[in-house]
This record gives structure tokens, sequence and C-alpha cells, in this order.
């Protein structure tokens, strides 16, 4: 079977989502295309504009066939982890294959420099870690490192690719890396720029003001789950809505409980309770915050973390290969087939019941538990009357006849 991986957030799916699930098609003709999505929480710290619910069922409707979560501890951290949780689950089903939007047609430049960065040398590694610490941005940083300008293959639209192939190399997974050439703006733009602008454009705007014209960018059917949403709670969702509730729970925790969050380190946590109570907004905490060697990115991150309690303890307990569940956001008739098909690799979760506690892994175990609480923040964040989705949600069936 010719099976393709697509690992996405969809945060909104918008029309260069739409494009690259067309081109999949007509380039590669795949038998199921196969999502793994980000949930309620995605890689840049945040809460995402609008539930993995109604995201997952656009990216059916917009060419996907059957939609993945992707575990919520791989779902909130950087690239390299990202990465790691969403081939982790691709290998472990009859996936041949993944692609991804690049700059370029040419695979060759970022098949190279994931060769380079997955046989990491001792002092590579050493001469690496000494640039960061200077404060040296990651793709600056690894150009000094190798001594040549890596400028042209690192950019905001390659950088997943390159960690997507990088980690196919580094656990010898028997996953082909495919591309499509992107259209439109760079992954990171915050403008509005037509038809194809970026993911973050369309979230600034919908956040910031009532601009009509944002809807250019994105197909009529999400356009109508991003209206559902908003019809149904007021708002849209973001971390900024829970500002009050992470400065309660840095107060309340004790310098101990605030070392054990995920990647809270080298005394970050007293420039949190540094900064505490005196700004007005998140993004203004932030930036209080941030330093150096601790990006906005990163320290938006580790705000979400320790918001929703994700430990070393956890982290400790959760490796990949010890991941036997997956959960269901949405499918069409070539993804019930895929599951039929797959379901003696991985156990496929449409309903509470399908997960059994007696039998899974103490990994799968602390995910389910996780994305529980991470879900009932997710609710509470925009008024939600239903704080248990998780239990009461099943994934929407598409049909395309």
């Amino acid at each position: 079977m010719n099976n393709i991986g697509i690992i996405s957030e969809f945060n909104p799916f918008h029309n260069g989502h739409e494009y690259l699930l067309k081109k999949v098609k007509e380039k590669y003709k795949p038998d199921c295309i196969v999502i793994i999505m980000s949930g309620n929480f995605v890689q840049r710290g945040d809460m995402a504009i609008i539930d993995k619910w109604r995201r997952a069922e656009a990216a059916v409707i917009g060419g996907g066939n059957i939609v993945l979560e992707l575990p919520l501890p791989y779902a909130v951290q950087n690239a390299e982890m990202f990465a790691k949780g969403a081939l982790g689950i691709l290998s472990k089903m009859d996936v041949g294959s993944i692609c991804f939007g690049t700059e370029s047609k040419d695979l060759n430049d970022i098949i190279n420099i994931s060769k380079l960065l997955s046989k990491e040398t001792l002092e590579f590694k050493a001469m690496l870690k000494s640039n960061l610490n200077k404060g040296y941005s990651y793709p600056m940083a690894i150009s000094m490192t190798v001594g040549e300008n890596l400028d042209h293959v690192f950019t905001p639209n390659n950088i997943l690719g390159i960690e997507y192939v990088k980690t196919i190399i580094k656990n010898n997974y028997n996953i082909k890396p495919l591309n499509i050439e992107r259209i439109g703006s760079s992954y990171n733009s915050s403008q509005m720029e037509g038809q194809y602008s970026s993911a973050s454009a369309i979230r600034n705007t919908l956040l910031g003001s009532n601009d009509p014209n944002v809807f250019d960018s994105v197909p009529l059917y999400s356009h109508e789950r991003i209206m559902s949403f908003l019809d149904s709670y007021g708002k849209f969702n973001s971390l900024n809505h829970c500002y009050p509730l992470v400065q309660y729970k840095m107060l309340s925790s004790s310098h101990n409980d605030l070392t054990n969050i995920y990647d809270m380190k080298e005394g970050i946590e007293n420039r949190f309770k540094k900064n505490l109570g005196i700004h007005e907004s998140l993004d203004q905490f932030i930036k209080g915050v941030k330093s150096k060697r601790f990006t906005y990115s990163r320290i938006q991150r580790i705000i979400l973390n320790t918001l929703l309690n994700l430990t070393n303890d956890l982290y400790e307990s959760i490796q990949i290969e010890n991941i036997n569940n997956v959960r269901v956001l949405s499918f069409d008739k070539k993804g019930q087939l895929f599951m039929k098909n797959n379901k003696h690799r991985i156990n496929f979760i449409t309903k509470k019941s399908d997960f059994n506690h007696k039998t899974s892994s103490l990994a799968d175990r602390k995910i389910f538990e996780a994305t529980n609480k991470a879900s009932q923040i997710y609710n509470f964040s925009v008024n939600s009357k239903n704080l248990n989705s998780e239990a009461t949600s099943n994934p929407s069936i598409v049909d395309k006849s």
C-alpha cells in the first residue's frame, strides 16, 4: 500500500494546507493520506485557535483520509521532540513515506544537512552548545559550527522537514521523505498576503481584528468550522486567556515543583518569580523573562508546561517506543480501511472505552491522563460548559461519496 504521512498542526486549516494535500495526491498517488496533527495545544507553546475536532474534520474534507492526534507531550515541545513523536507514531503503522512542504523542489539540501546533524560527534555537540549559549539562533549556531553559511537551508519552512529527515535517519525508520514546493508567504509571516497567507498571519488577524478578508485565505469548509467555534464560545482560544491562571500556578508552586517542570533549567524559574505581578499581559511577561539563552518561543513552551504540569518525571516515562495507543480525530472510508489494516500494529482510540487502563503501558496511561487534564484547561479557557470533552467527543466520519 502507498500510504503517505503528513505531519501538521492545521492551526487553522488554510488554503496552503489544501494545496499541499492536493499536490500530494497529484504527484504521489497515495492510497491513503495519514495525518498526524497536534491536538488542542501546539508546538509554539500555545492553545490551538479552535479545537482539534473541528480542525481535523476540515483536514479530511480538504484531502486527508484520517487524522490521528500527536500525543500531547510531543506536540508542545521543540521541533526535535515534535518530529520524534510524530515519526514514532507513523513508524508503528503501514506508512512508507512522509511528505512536507519545502522552499524548493530539490530535497537534497535538506537530506544532506539532516545526515550531518544525525551523526553529531561529541566535539560537534560541544561547539554547537557553545554557540547557542552565546545567544545565536539555532540556524546561525549550526552554520558557525560547520563553518558554512546554511541560511538558504535553515528557513522557517525547512526546519521541521530537517527534523523529520534527521529523526528517520537516527532511528533507521523505513520511511521515505518526499516534498512539495511551498507557495505563498513564509511559515512565520505575520502579515496577511492574500489567498496564501500563513497560519500565523491568519491567527493574528482572527485574534486581533474583525477583518473579513482573512477568510480569503481559508477554504469555505474551514471558514465554517472556525465560525462554528466562535459562535459556540464567543472568542478564539489563546494562552493569553489563561494569564491569571499561569500567575496563580507559579505563585502557588514551590521551588522544587517549578524545577521539576520540563525544560525549567538554569535558574529560569527565578526569572519567572521575579516577573510575577508586574506585567499586564502574557506577552509582556514573556518579554520580561526571556534572555539570550531563553527565546520567546522557549519561554512560552515552559509556561505551557507549567500550566499543564508537564514534568520531568512525565517525560522520563513516555518513551515513544512504549506508546501503543493513538487518538482518532476524523476519517473517511479510506481512513476506516487504514484502521482495519493497521489495528494489529497500534490501538486506535475512537471512544473512551477503547482505552484499556489495565493493558496499556505506563507511557500510554500518563499521556491519557495528561491529555484529559489539558483539554479541561483548554475548554475552561473559553468558558465551555463541557470540561469533559475527551470522554464525550467522537471522531467525525466524513462522507466523500
